[in-house]
Order: C-alpha cells, then structure tokens, then sequence
C-alpha cells in the first residue's frame, strides 16, 4: 500500500471522489451476488451476517473517532508518540481477545446463536452453518483493519479506510465470479475473508513502514480514564445495532429471498444518495470553520444553498427512477439468476423506496449542523428518540404487508429524520445567531 500523508482539503476531495467510486463498486458487488446466485435463503442469511459485521465495525469506528483517536492524538502532541501507541495498542489488543472469544463461541455455538437472532429456521441455519464459522474470524479481521485504518486517518491518510472497502467488495467480486459455482454465496464469505487477511498484513506494514510503529508497546492502565467514555457509546451504539438489524430481524421469519429482495432494492435506492452523499464531506470541513468564527448566518445560508440544490437535484432523480423503475430492475437483475416472483417484488419494494431519496438528502446536511456547532448529546438523544419510533414503524408494517411494509417503514423513518433534523438543526443556527446579534 503506497498511501500518502494527505492535506485536509486534498483528503476531503480524494476521499469523497474515491468513496463514489466504491459506492459503485459496493453496488457492483451485490449485482455480482443476484447475477450468479439470486436470491434464495442462503444469500438471505449471508446478508443478515453481512449487516451484523457491518454494524459491529461501525460501532468499533465510532468508539474509535469519538474516544480513542482524541485521546491518542492529546497523547501523541502532549506527551510522545511510545505512549499514544502504547494507548492504541492496548485497546486493540482488548478487541482482539474479545475476537477470539467471540470466534471459539461462535464455532461451538454458532447455529445456536444464529437461530436465537434470527427468524431463520433450523433446517436452513444446518444448510448454511459453514457461512457461520467463515463470519466469525472475518468480522474480527474486519474490525481490527477498521481501528488500525482509524489510526492512519489521524496521519491524514484520509483515504486509507474507502481503499479498504474497495479492496473488500472487489475481492468478494473477483471470488464470486471464479467460485459460484462450486462455493455458491460461500465464495463471497471466502474473498471477504482473503481481502481482510490481505488488508490486515496491509495496514501493519504501512504502520510499521511508516510510521514506525512499536506494536509490543502495550500499557493497559493508559485505557482507565477512558472506561467510562467507551462504554457510555458502546451502550449507545448497542441500541444502534439493535434498532438498525431490526427490520431485517423481521423479514427473517418470513418466506425465504425476502431478506435478500430488501437489500437489493435498498442498495440500488441507497446508490445515488450516496453518491450525492459525497458532495457534503466538504460542506461539514465549512460549517466547522464557520462555527469557530460564530458565522451562524453564513452557515444558514450555505446549508440553505446546498441542500436545496441537492434536494432538488434528488427529486428529479426520483422522477426517472421512478418512471425507469421495471427497466432498471430487468436490466441490472433480470440477466442472472433472479427469478420471475422476486424479480416483480423487487420492483415493488424498489419503486416505494425511491421516495426515500430526497428525505436522506435533507437528512443529512442537517446531521452536519449538529457536528459543527457540537451538539452531539443532543443529536444522540434525538436519534434514540426516532431509532425507536422506527421500531414501533417496522413492527407494524412488517407483519401486516411483508417486504412492501419495510419499504413503507424505511420511507416513514427517513421522513421522520429529515423533519426533525432539519427542524432542530437550523433552530439551533436561528437561535445561536439570533443570541449573537442581541448581545
């Protein structure tokens, strides 16, 4: 990995222009999946530990951003670099041997456990029980890639963590397209796998070469002043796994590809907003420096501008996705082994979720403003407020209308968002700006 040190601005570019192109890629990669292998109930089950790895590393990510790289970086200006990495090294080697724990319970006890979390039933957890044992090491190597690429992004090697990703789905496409036949969803576990084992040796040369790095420099009593800080969001962000595999956790109860059908409709929905995502990685560098300087009728204007734009720009988007709907869904999924039903209840979950797309829009500029101006307890308390009336929401869609009910559940949640986001996100501008004239 020859990365580069990069500016703040440079990285803000690079890293939103290289995280469009493995947006794409990541989308490229489930085409990968529905055209090799379909939608059946062994993909819904590689799915369903998909999202579970994906929301474990997130969590691990922001316990990393919001307690741990601060404290580094302090050390690391303040006091010297051996004890920054003394810091870092010992977290890491708590969430490896947490890892190994995690991986001899789930190879003991893995069908049991996936059974206790899941709707699946236990003919088909046997079938699939390989998926299980390959998940377990795969999501600690995950993980640890993810703390460790954290680390780098401190360096400014702000790209490190989308070059990852696109290690990852590039490897899971590369397997997919060489093994389906013999390995079926199995080869996609498998390249995630290898890319992880290929990113972990990765990361640890580019630490080593780098930036010289003493991996033996453990000090565990380093960690005890930030106990309380890291388990405060791991609370947090259990509730956010909770809440997040939800829905899903519901459509594993109903008849199986259900799971499979919700996530390349979401995925295709979700590709453009993502996309248009990036756009914002430069508006949050400009609201932070305009909130340092009490700019907060700049700020207003701005947010103003770009999200209208967007919003308006995603609107029009809607429109032909909407009317390209059953083209779209024929073209990209219709070629491989998609079949006639899931092929017609794709289409269905897709052309509801396309709503979607202007409210994640409004959303998330909104989200920015509440970083700027450090309103962070209160966005968390907002976002626990809404996670859990989307539960209420996917409860009772779910059941009564099926993979159509978590389409209209997703809409009805990113609507809720976008309306108090947007309502307490610009008040607090209007009142911070408001405070400022008056005095």
């Amino acid at each position: 990995m020859s990365l580069k040190s990069e500016s703040y601005t440079k990285g803000a570019v690079y890293s939103s222009t290289l995280g469009a192109v493995a947006k794409l890629v990541a989308f490229a990669q489930n085409l990968s999946i529905a055209y090799f292998i379909g939608a059946n109930v062994h993909t819904d089950i590689y799915f369903y530990l998909f999202q579970f790895s994906l929301l474990l590393s997130n969590m691990g990510q922001t316990i990393t951003t919001s307690v741990l790289i601060p404290r580094f970086t302090q050390m690391r200006i303040q006091q010297n670099e051996k004890k920054s990495m003394a810091y870092i090294n010992s977290f890491i080697v708590c969430v490896a041997a947490i890892g190994v724990v995690i991986i001899i319970i789930a190879w003991l006890f893995g069908p049991f456990l996936l059974k206790a979390i899941s709707g699946f039933s236990a003919e088909s957890i046997k079938e699939n029980v390989l998926q299980v044992y390959l998940f377990a090491p795969v999501i600690v190597l995950y993980l640890l890639n993810m703390l460790y690429a954290e680390v780098l992004v401190s360096y400014k090697y702000f790209t490190l963590p989308t070059v990852l990703n696109l290690i990852n789905n590039c490897f899971i496409i590369l397997f997919i397209i060489i093994f389906n036949q013999s390995l079926d969803i199995l080869s996609a576990v498998v390249g995630l796998g290898a890319a992880a084992l290929i990113n972990f040796v990765g990361v640890v040369v580019l630490l080593r070469k780098n930036l010289h790095w003493n991996f033996l420099l453990i000090k565990f009593s380093l960690l005890k002043d930030s106990y309380r800080d890291i388990f405060t969001i791991f609370g947090n962000q259990v509730v956010v796994v909770v809440v997040s595999i939800f829905p899903f956790y519901i459509l594993s109860w109903l008849h199986p590809s259900v799971v499979t059908i919700a996530n390349y409709a979401i995925k295709l929905a979700q590709t453009p907003v993502n996309i248009l995502i990036h756009i914002f990685a430069v508006l949050q560098i400009k609201l932070n420096e305009l909130a340092v300087s009490e700019a907060y009728e700049q700020m207003k204007k701005i947010y103003l501008r770009v999200t209208s734009g967007a919003v308006l720009l995603s609107i029009l988007l809607v429109v032909v996705l909407y009317i390209l709907r059953s083209f779209l869904i024929d073209f990209l999924y219709g070629i491989g082994g998609m079949e006639g039903e899931a092929l017609s209840s794709l289409k269905e979950v897709f052309g509801i979720l396309i709503f979607s797309i202007p409210l994640t829009i409004i959303g998330v500029p909104s989200t920015k403003l509440f970083i700027a101006t450090q309103e962070v307890k209160f966005y968390t308390i907002l976002m626990f407020v809404v996670s859990i009336m989307g539960v209420g929401i996917y409860s009772y869609l779910i059941p009564r209308i099926g993979v159509n009910g978590y389409a209209y559940a997703f809409v009805a949640y990113e609507g809720l968002l976008a309306i108090l986001f947007s309502f307490f996100g610009y008040g607090i501008l209007r009142r911070r700006s408001k405070k400022l004239h008056t005095q």
